[in-house]
């Protein structure tokens, strides 16, 4: 076997300009995430790995390049570049130049800067991503893990001081981790794009790691996830991750994470059920060296929580208790909420939260999501079998009509669609990598909105 040097990046001294990129226009789409099935140890478990999505580094020195090519098929509407169209990109942003740092193959690596820059490029307008540091590890863990719990995506890691970097896929927790419960972080699932490439030349890292590889917390922060020193001054020594965040471009003073302003605004909410209950952020049962979950990114807004708006819009439409559509809502809860993107520039993005009284589905709540936060939109009677708010029912509605479980919900005024409240569940085809659309009337390629097509891609 051919030993391979992998050292993604090294030493950085002539720092580049950061020019801005035009703005991107494109559909935001949204995966939703699997949940296995929890084991006794593991109460609480989200694993998103999907073989089709796998792009295993190119050269020694892409490691970045792969993950970013990996990543991007996790986020439908993205664009799918090459991976040397994507290094290209990544060189001329990277915060230092990697150009003078080679591998035995004449390849380069990335730096944090880049591989935020990457992400924020060939993903829909409405997706936005910065490099994270902190001295604790144990903050960066969680941060990690918030990020995949809020998105339903993998986010970024550099392991190995800096020298390596890969993607997370999931973790293990001992309750969701938006929950008002203890928590205990179990370990982390991987996809390492070097594996299959030889001896990578690091120690400890060898050969690499099969796809969906899971470290215990203990192996992770005892030997994996170490301090950056390889990457340059700016992240050196601590500890790095690229994560989505809500607004503007890579940055040397990142704003909040998209996992904490979710957790703020609607995450704490979902996860702890009732309509009117107040969050804290959870406790932490120490597990290795993961020992905190304190939110050190950004603040957490005053916005309404989905329940909160749902409450409200009753309330303001006299739709609460025994109201004019003969529904009685006296003593709701709600349950289950789907995230639905807008293909229509007119009409914002959305949540279809169930209303559930004495545990069946009463009503369907359409709740906007605006800049403002959330804003009750319109109410509809559901039946038992509403196929999209209950995830065990919508899988069942998946599984009968042939689609994958790697969906997502879409919607906006089409041919081939019907209300708001009956989105179009879009899936990438796993052999053609186009995008179909099941409707109520059946499968289709593309969908006709008013004046535009959207094709499959």
């Amino acid at each position: 076997m051919d030993y391979y040097e992998i050292h993604c990046r090294g030493t950085m001294k002539v720092i580049s300009s950061l020019s801005r990129l035009g703005r991107r226009i494109a559909v935001p789409l949204v995966l939703l995430a699997v949940l296995t099935p929890p084991s006794a140890a593991n109460a609480y478990t989200q694993n998103l790995y999907n073989s089709s999505y796998n792009n295993q580094q190119a050269m020694n020195c892409w490691c970045v390049v792969g993950s970013i090519r990996t990543w991007l098929g996790y986020i439908p509407g993205s664009q799918l570049p090459s991976q040397s169209t994507i290094n290209s990109l990544v060189t001329s942003k990277d915060k230092y130049n990697n150009t003078t740092v080679k591998c035995k193959d004449g390849s380069s690596g990335h730096d944090p800067r880049g591989w935020a820059w990457g992400m924020y490029n060939y993903t829909p307008g409405s997706y936005f991503y910065d490099d994270y540091q902190n001295t604790s590890q144990s903050t960066m863990d969680w941060e990690m893990v918030y990020g995949v719990r809020a998105t339903r995506q993998p986010v970024g890691s550099f392991v190995m001081a800096g020298q390596h970097a890969v993607l997370i896929l999931g973790y293990q927790d001992l309750n969701d981790p938006f929950a008002d419960k203890a928590q205990q972080l179990n370990g982390f699932y991987i996809f390492d794009p070097w594996y299959g490439r030889g001896n990578s030349g690091i120690a400890g890292w060898g050969y690499g790691f099969e796809p969906d590889h899971y470290f215990t917390i203990a192996q992770w922060n005892s030997t994996y996830y170490t301090k950056d020193t390889n990457d340059g001054k700016f992240w050196s020594p601590r500890y790095v991750a690229v994560l989505r965040a809500v607004s503007g471009t890579p940055s040397d003073s990142p704003p909040q994470t998209y996992g904490d302003w979710y957790y703020a605004n609607s995450g704490a909410a979902l996860a702890n059920g009732p309509v009117g209950s107040t969050a804290a952020a959870p406790d932490v049962v120490a597990t290795g060296a993961s020992t905190s979950s304190n939110r050190t990114f950004g603040v957490d807004t005053a916005e309404p929580t989905v329940a909160a708006a749902v409450a409200e819009g009753l309330a303001t439409n006299s739709l609460g208790g025994h109201n004019s559509m003969g529904m009685d809502l006296s003593h709701y809860t709600i349950g289950a909420v789907a995230h639905v993107d807008s293909l229509d520039s007119a009409l914002p993005s959305y949540e279809l939260a169930e209303l559930r009284v004495d545990g069946q589905i009463r009503a369907i709540a359409m709740v906007d999501d605006t800049p403002a936060g959330y804003l009750f939109g319109a109410l509809s009677e559901a039946g038992p079998n509403y196929p999209y708010a209950t995830p065990s029912i919508r899988a069942q509605y998946e599984s009968a009509n042939g689609v994958p479980v790697s969906s997502h919900l879409v919607w906006g005024w089409a041919d081939e669609g019907e209300s708001p409240f009956y989105p179009f569940i879009a899936t990438s085809d796993t052999i053609t990598g186009s995008t179909e659309f099941l409707t109520p009337t059946g499968v289709f390629r593309g969908l006709h909105l008013g004046q535009a097509n959207v094709p499959g891609k």
